[in-house]
């Protein structure tokens, strides 16, 4: 080999920089991802259960697939406002109560602050209190339906953290 010395410095150099990467703690944590059920079609969401992975939600994404989605989970139901600050990509997303049924749909816009920044992202609050919000890709509702009776079926008890 004609350079070990490089290969050896350029090796230290990337494990300094995975360790000392200011946002890797967060990024290297897993979600938990649960395959849930919404009118007959099965999504696989990633679960936002403590108030560090609500917060982080979609941020800096640029896609999700069309059976992908992230599922918020509150520890009880109540107004609160929503945003998709550095989410790259339309959402929709539904509010459920604590019965699990659908309160409201919106669909949230790309944050148009990712490319300008002196413009911040809107923030949507749906009308009624709320325990669980699930994103899905925009359009994802219109092409698989949705009403009032619409409930969102867990595979177990999802308590916030």
């Amino acid at each position: 080999m004609r350079f070990p010395g490089l290969l050896l410095f350029v090796g230290v150099q990337m494990a300094g920089a995975l360790w000392l990467a200011p946002d890797a703690p967060l990024e290297a944590r897993p979600r938990e991802v649960i395959r849930i059920e919404l009118r007959g079609q099965r999504l696989d969401v990633e679960t936002a259960r403590t108030p560090e992975d609500r917060e982080r939600g979609l941020k800096f994404r640029r896609a999700l697939c069309d059976t992908c989605g992230m599922l918020f989970v509150y520890p009880q139901a109540e107004r609160r406002a929503c945003h998709t600050r550095d989410v790259f990509f339309a959402i929709d997303v539904a509010y459920f109560g604590d019965d699990r049924r659908l309160l409201e749909l919106r669909t949230l816009p790309a944050d148009a602050g990712s490319q300008s920044p002196t413009q911040q992202a809107p923030e949507f609050a749906p009308r009624e209190a709320f325990r669980y919000a699930l994103a899905v890709p925009a359009g994802w509702f219109a092409r698989h339906g949705s009403d009032r009776h619409t409930v969102l079926e867990l595979p177990y008890d999802l308590p916030a953290i």
